[in-house]
């Protein structure tokens, strides 16, 4: 029985020390848990306040561009109401980019139209009419004798250049004072007429004449009231004992009639409009016979019809004549 007894305190003994073995390792468990995890969520605060400063520092950035946005809608909008003004037509400015010219549209259409391309010559341009040309340049000298100037209606002839020439500048002065009068009143008017010539190739029925100013293949006598006076009348009006000889003038801004300011910076020297009214562009790009009207009498156009003369007729006399030269230079594609 001593020993029964010896063994239950023993037992109970090792009973109440397992239990405290527990309890000690189960709190000690827990402590080192709840330890761990006191230190997790430390840790998760720390990187919460890291994100919270992230986040308040995107939020400083989104403010400042809030703050750009505003302008940024205005300009938006801005460019926005001037494109539907532009669609719309309502504003003022008109955009026109690459404008282009007949004879350029041509060229982007049939690059072959350039010359020197061999084989598609049809679609050529003429030389002169969108195209560069070879400009031949001629200079004359009329004889102005006294006799010459002594009287209207005398008419002399300079310049001989192709019928199909494509005229681009036509210069006339003189070489010394022609007339020494004060005022000065010798006046000249310029046109372009046929060759006299019987063997240069110029029909016989337009040798010697000159187109009148309607240009459509009307030919009178050089000195008819009706030619064509396509390159202005000059006249001389200053004292002769003073002025110099006129300087060669380019009368071929006279030829379009009146739009444009001829008055040449020469003291005592005028240059009235043309009668004919021919364009400038058209004098540059079209042979002369075709600019009055030369046809066959078949109705075709007759492009080299022999050769012309540019015509100087005396309108008015001068009051002291003095001999001298009345000179020339032109300037044409042919």
């Amino acid at each position: 029985m001593a020993s029964t007894g010896t063994v239950r305190t023993t037992l109970k003994g090792v009973k109440q020390t397992l239990k405290g073995t527990v309890r000690k390792a189960i709190k000690g468990s827990v402590r080192t848990s709840l330890k761990g995890a006191k230190q997790t969520l430390q840790g998760a605060v720390k990187v919460k306040g890291t994100i919270r400063s992230s986040l308040k520092g995107v939020s400083q950035r989104l403010s400042g561009q809030r703050k750009y946005q505003g302008p940024v809608r205005t300009s938006l909008k801005q460019v926005a109401s001037q494109a539907n003004g532009f669609v719309k037509g309502k504003s003022s400015m008109t955009v026109v980019t690459n404008a282009l010219s007949a004879n350029i549209t041509l060229l982007d259409q049939n690059p072959a139209s350039i010359p020197s391309t061999g084989f598609l010559g049809l679609g050529t341009l003429t030389a002169g009419e969108g195209i560069a040309g070879n400009d031949q340049v001629l200079t004359d000298a009329l004889p102005a004798s006294v006799a010459f100037q002594s009287a209207a209606a005398n008419y002399g002839r300079l310049l001989r250049i192709p019928a199909n020439a494509r005229l681009q500048h036509l210069f006339i002065g003189t070489d010394i004072v022609l007339d020494s009068a004060n005022p000065q009143t010798l006046a000249f008017d310029i046109s372009v007429g046929f060759s006299d010539s019987l063997g240069d190739g110029t029909p016989y029925y337009l040798q010697g004449l000159v187109s009148d100013t309607t240009k459509t293949g009307v030919s009178v006598a050089a000195n008819a009231a009706s030619r064509n006076k396509a390159f202005g009348l000059m006249t001389l009006s200053g004292n002769g004992g003073t002025t110099n000889p006129v300087p060669p003038i380019d009368v071929t801004l006279a030829a379009p009639g009146t739009p444009y300011s001829l008055a040449p910076a020469v003291t005592g020297v005028a240059l009235a409009a043309g009668s004919s009214a021919i364009p400038l562009i058209t004098l540059w790009q079209t042979p002369l016979a075709r600019i009055f009207g030369y046809t066959s009498k078949q109705g075709y156009v007759i492009d080299n019809p022999g050769w012309c003369d540019i015509i100087i007729n005396v309108t008015v006399a001068s009051t002291t004549a003095v001999a001298g030269n009345i000179i020339g230079r032109a300037e044409y594609i042919f």
